[in-house]
């Protein structure tokens, strides 16, 4: 075989080699809708699908930390709801009972109510969300208050990150939030046993100032659920975005798939008719 054709046959097998590899890859992207599945198909577009793939996890993360916190406020609004309608029914108690004798019969039933309200509260402030006292700020796992209403939990308000940078906090702790009410309860509990009418009536300020400090946590409450409501629609679009992105980079249109495809075949098949012609020449020279 002549050097002029031992070069026309390699060039025509590197085409050959090269035509079959588009081939192998047109049939991927036809079979699979997918124009990115190896970086060899596209190492720069890779690149930024890794990028957007990253960003996409984060956004992931950041919306999964958002539910976690939507649960949590929407337990304590709930909590809180309870909480100021039993300080409000303390109050009404201690506002219409004005007998001065311990052993009124009234005073009695009014007594064996607040201290079921005190149980009830104590309960509430015990609240778990899963296998976390809600109200025991970073102690979540013993509960926070002891059956006297003594607070044993810490100061430290749960935080969660719903964007890079931004924390909220998803519930106030329990000192904060069932100090006062439990203390108010507890002095009308003890007015209505030992006191007398005017000292149960002196309760009623007390008992009205928790029922405020709790419709200003509720607020709070309301608050910071409008700001996931923000963050949530935030990172909707911003997964939206870059699912746009990422659909653009990676996801093959059908109809070019389909003209990439045939193209080649087209492609291998003069490669093959290419080396063809090579063979044949070869031989007549060797005759």
């Amino acid at each position: 075989m002549r050097i002029t054709n031992q070069s026309q046959l390699f060039n025509a097998l590197q085409y050959l080699r090269s035509s079959q590899e588009t081939l192998a890859a047109a049939e991927r992207e036809a079979a699979t809708g997918k124009r990115v599945t190896t970086v060899s198909d596209d190492p720069i577009g890779a690149a930024q699908l890794m990028r957007i793939d990253q960003g996409l996890r984060a956004t992931e993360q950041y919306r999964r930390s958002s539910g976690a916190a939507r649960t949590r406020l929407a337990v304590e609004d709930e909590v809180l709801t309870t909480l100021r309608d039993l300080v409000s029914q303390a109050k009404d108690l201690a506002i219409e009972t004005t007998a001065d004798s311990p052993t009124d019969p009234w005073r009695q039933a009014a007594l064996d109510q607040v201290n079921l309200m005190i149980d009830q509260v104590i309960a509430l402030g015990n609240t778990r969300v899963g296998d976390e006292y809600m109200f025991a700020g970073a102690e979540t796992d013993a509960p926070p208050f002891l059956p006297d209403g003594t607070y044993v939990g810490d100061s430290n308000a749960r935080q969660v990150e719903i964007q890079p940078g931004l924390l909220i906090d998803t519930n106030h702790t329990g000192d904060q939030l069932f100090g006062p009410a439990i203390q108010a309860l507890q002095s009308l509990a003890t007015e209505l046993e030992f006191g007398t009418g005017a000292s149960i009536q002196a309760t009623v300020p007390s008992l009205a100032a928790a029922g405020i400090d709790l419709l200003a946590s509720q607020a709070e409450v309301g608050l910071r659920q409008q700001e996931l409501d923000w963050a949530d629609r935030h990172l909707a679009r911003q997964a939206l975005t870059a699912q746009e992105q990422h659909d653009a980079i990676a996801v093959a249109d059908p109809a070019e798939s389909i003209l990439r495809f045939m193209a080649a075949q087209t492609a291998l098949e003069q490669a093959r008719e290419v080396i063809a012609r090579v063979m044949s020449m070869s031989l007549l020279d060797q005759m």
